[in-house]
């Protein structure tokens, strides 16, 4: 029975092993107290807060795959409204091009503006996802529904992110139809999917990954050895097979002796900052229902959205409690995320109060910081990871896998977990 080695335990790692050990000795090596990366949940007096992704929309094979495997309970989030902020209100976002048509989402002539789309030339091969939404639906629509969006997935600078490698799907409809309202067909641009967790949060998911597994912790790595050897302080391990699921400025640390041009590729990858506040409340009439609101940069709030959890998850707080969860800093504010806990707390309150109006005093706040949080693909992202993995070719028995190459979301992170391991098992065969 071969042996591989997997380098870090987020939901990267731990689902490229959980799939690995069916028929292989399989050792996950983790440098932190407890696996799990940034899919970590707590239950604080009954309101479950989820420290960075709070789950993953359901329309991914591969997930449904996995979640079969585990003793985990599955629940779905309720279908309530979804909010962006204009002029300091929540404006529902429409569903359907007919509820676009009514909305105050745009004004009169940016709607004008964004029915001309299917009139706009196809654009060149690489371009940011502001250049993209800005030819195609015009200045305010990017400002109004696109800048918000990529705020809510990325918490990036649309001007900076390639449109290609966070939005594939965009490029393929404009390149197949020449047009997104003709690629649509009618069916809406809201999401393809419903946001779905575990009962416990998305940490459970984690959780029951790790005890099926053989995980250390507290085993950080300095350096990977041709051989294949890992080494580290607490850490001398060899293997057939090394997978490689850190992110990629620790990763680019531990091949920095092993493959130079391998190192500076990863370490070219850029993260943004970001912070959530989670605040348990005592609930009354006047809360808000529905998912949650995105705020566009140029209201001047200083946090970036705000999901309604309970509303979206009813079981994952008291019955007289509300949670709300605020998302602060970002690429266009890298420097607010690693603010004083306490100054987080009273900017997400302040500014949650301008949007919601008086909010009881919390019973219970959490803060958690991710100083390098969600990966950025900037402009020629897709040129560095083709670069990365052409280096990881020639070291044969070497895998990457995290959400610094393809995918940031929950459930791109098991897909090529997936990948990864079918991989592996094809080099060991």
């Amino acid at each position: 029975m071969a042996r591989v080695i997997v380098v870090g335990s987020g939901i990267s790692g731990l689902a490229t092993a959980w799939h690995l050990a069916k028929e292989h000795e399989v050792l996950v090596l983790e440098a932190n107290d407890e696996p799990g990366g940034n899919v970590r949940s707590e239950t604080v007096e009954g309101f479950v807060f989820d420290k960075a992704a709070n789950g993953w929309l359901d329309n991914e094979p591969a997930v449904d795959r996995l979640l079969a495997e585990l003793d985990v309970e599955v629940v779905k989030a309720t279908d309530g409204a979804r909010y962006v902020v204009l002029e300091g209100r929540l404006v529902e976002l429409p569903k359907t091009p007919g509820e676009f048509l009514g909305s105050p989402i745009l004004p009169w002539w940016a709607k004008l503006r964004a029915a001309c789309e299917p009139l706009m030339p196809r654009g060149p091969d690489e371009e940011s996802v502001a250049s993209f939404a800005r030819r195609r639906l015009g200045d305010r629509a990017l400002s109004n529904l696109v800048a918000p969006m990529v705020s809510g997935v990325y918490a990036g600078d649309p001007e900076r992110l390639s449109l290609a490698a966070c939005f594939p799907k965009l490029k393929q409809m404009e390149q197949e139809h020449g047009s997104l309202i003709l690629a649509a067909n009618g069916r809406g641009f809201g999401p393809k999917g419903r946001l779905t967790t575990v009962r416990g949060g998305a940490g459970a998911l984690t959780q029951a990954l790790s005890r099926g597994l053989t995980v250390h912790t507290g085993a950080g790595v300095d350096t990977i050895e041709p051989g294949w050897r890992v080494r580290g302080p607490h850490v001398d391990e060899a293997a057939d097979a090394v997978v490689l699921a850190v992110p990629g400025h620790a990763a680019s640390k531990i091949t920095a002796s092993l493959d130079t041009e391998l190192s500076v590729g990863l370490e070219g990858i850029e993260y943004a900052s970001v912070a959530v506040v989670c605040a348990g409340l005592p609930r009354t009439d006047d809360l808000p229902e529905g998912f949650g609101a995105l705020v566009p940069f140029e209201e001047g709030l200083g946090i970036l959205g705000t999901l309604f959890t309970c509303s979206i998850f009813p079981g994952h707080g008291p019955e007289d409690g509300f949670a709300l969860r605020t998302i602060l800093g970002g690429a266009r504010n890298p420097v607010q995320a690693g603010l004083d806990p306490q100054e987080l707390v009273a900017i997400a309150r302040r500014d949650n109060e301008a949007l919601l109006g008086p909010l009881p005093q919390a019973r219970v706040t959490r803060v958690y910081q991710h100083a390098r949080g969600i990966p950025q693909y900037t402009l020629g992202h897709r040129q560095r990871v083709a670069g990365i993995r052409a280096r990881e070719a020639a070291l044969s028995g070497l895998f990457l896998v995290g959400n610094h190459l393809e995918g940031v979301a929950v459930k791109d992170c098991v897909r090529n977990g997936e990948a990864a391991a079918a991989l592996v098992r094809e080099y060991l065969a």
